[in-house]
């Protein structure tokens, strides 16, 4: 059964009311910009036996292993393989984390084998809590970079391979 409480009466006196607050901080937007590309270099790759090229976020020369070797030498000029670097911009002194796939596909010209990127590692110029976050500075800014290793199957034919590295970045 239920009881309706009558103004005035006892049941009425106990209802209360309060207030609570709400708040909310803004903080600038993250904006990301690309500076270099991730680049493997030019690469030849034996017909027999396919082969790997490492990129390490933190720059120097790149690991060739299996079949892979660099086309370039003593005398041959041509592009250095690096990793890929970006700048970070957003809230002063606010950590932000980086997120990229674990592997990535590639078809040269749209054509032929895919060569497969993986164990992609991301570097931040101002190290954060974690391996992939960083730290922006007091002016709101940093950078990072991404390696990433490169595998050219052995019957891989000649052609310019391209993709796009998806970024996430975000608060930490």
């Amino acid at each position: 059964m239920a009881v309706l409480a009558l103004p005035g009466s006892a049941q009425a006196a106990q209802a209360n009311t309060a207030t609570g607050e709400a708040q909310a901080r803004v903080v600038a937007a993250l904006s990301v910009d690309a500076l270099d590309a991730l680049d493997f270099g030019v690469v030849v790759g034996r017909a027999t036996t396919g082969g790997t090229v490492a990129v390490d976020p933190a720059g120097g020369a790149p690991r060739y292993g299996g079949g892979a070797i660099a086309a370039c030498g003593a005398g041959v000029p041509c592009a250095a393989a690096h990793p890929a670097r970006f700048a970070v911009h957003g809230e002063a002194g606010r950590v932000y984390l980086v997120s990229v796939p674990e592997s990535l596909v590639v078809s040269g010209d749209g054509q032929g084998p895919v060569l497969t990127v993986d164990a992609l590692a991301v570097l931040a110029h101002t190290p954060g809590p974690t391996g992939n976050a960083g730290l922006l500075d007091a002016q709101g800014t940093d950078t990072f970079s991404v390696g990433g290793t490169l595998t050219v199957p052995a019957d891989a034919p000649a052609a310019r391979y391209r993709l796009t590295i998806p970024l996430i970045v975000t608060y930490g």
